[in-house]
């Protein structure tokens, strides 16, 4: 039983921090879109064309609207997961202390577990 929870307590693991890097990827895409918008609207302030800048800074306010929008659901969901992450350690936790002072049905040894033999 404990083996089996380690093991399902690891794979969680790798999932969450993959699901953590998928998150800051798609942080990293909207920042990148919204540096090339501004970039955009320094060159067409730079040219004086009022068009192109008020295109521009529609696009600078759009990039900004959605990477505050990716950024605050990344966030969301990173403490989800950081929640959830917590509670499934302390219960692996609660777990290795009944297995480390419950004696061995066999000889009635400590758990081989037992960090103090």
């Amino acid at each position: 039983m404990l083996a089996q929870q380690i093991a399902v307590s690891s794979a969680e693991s790798v999932v969450a921090a993959a699901r953590g890097r998928s998150l800051l990827t798609a942080q990293d895409a909207a920042a990148r879109q919204l540096s090339a918008a501004r970039d955009a609207l320094w060159v067409a302030e730079q040219t004086g064309d009022h068009d192109s800048r008020d295109a521009a800074l529609a696009a600078v306010t759009a990039a900004q609207v959605e990477f505050t929008r990716v950024t605050d659901a990344a966030i969301e969901e990173m403490r989800g997961i950081a929640r959830a992450e917590d509670a499934r350690l302390a219960g692996l936790v609660a777990q290795l202390r009944r297995a480390w002072t419950t004696p061995d049905a066999d000889d009635g040894a400590a758990s081989p577990l037992d960090p103090h033999e």
